[in-house]
């Protein structure tokens, strides 16, 4: 149905895209940053850019889905869901505030017949969404009334989610 708009297929590097701010409602990430960590002397520092790029150009109220083998419900995941997810949002997202849900399975206890390695629950599905920045607070005196954006938060609310 061509009354969507056509497909559009770029290469881009994910961690410099050409793009303007705001200019994806959905971002879909499945694999990518997986395949970053493989580099063990790059890949956390392109991970975090390229989440950066995806805050940046996601608008707001959008979402950016990750589905990733770091699992937030296990030490590592969360480390890399503070140190990769995190950082890059607050680097790319200026004032805007976010919201983590992570989905995934949080028992570790896993046997051979789910196909999922002892020790490891799985992977782990992220929806991000990008709210609007805090609102600006007057702050008033005798003589005038300034208006002062909020500092920006710094820290994200994480919802998880065991199946």
């Amino acid at each position: 149905d061509k009354s969507s708009g056509p497909l559009e297929f770029a290469v881009e590097d994910a961690r410099r895209l050409s793009y303007p701010n705001e200019s994806f409602e959905l971002i879909l990430e499945k694999g990518t940053l997986d395949a970053m960590l493989s580099n063990k002397e790059d890949g956390v520092a392109n991970c975090v850019a390229i989440v950066t790029e995806c805050a940046r150009v996601l608008t707001v109220g959008g979402f950016i889905v990750i589905i990733s083998h770091l699992n937030a419900h296990t030490p590592d995941g969360v480390s890399w869901l503070e140190e990769v997810v995190q950082t890059g949002l607050l680097a790319g997202g200026g004032n805007d505030t976010w919201e983590i849900e992570v989905h995934g399975n949080a028992d570790i206890s896993t046997d051979g017949d789910t196909g999922i390695p002892a020790g490891s629950p799985g992977p782990a599905v992220y929806i991000i969404q990008k709210k609007s920045p805090p609102p600006e607070v007057e702050k008033k005196s005798e003589s005038a009334t300034a208006v002062t954006s909020s500092a920006p938060d710094t820290t994200i609310p994480v919802k998880f989610f065991a199946y």
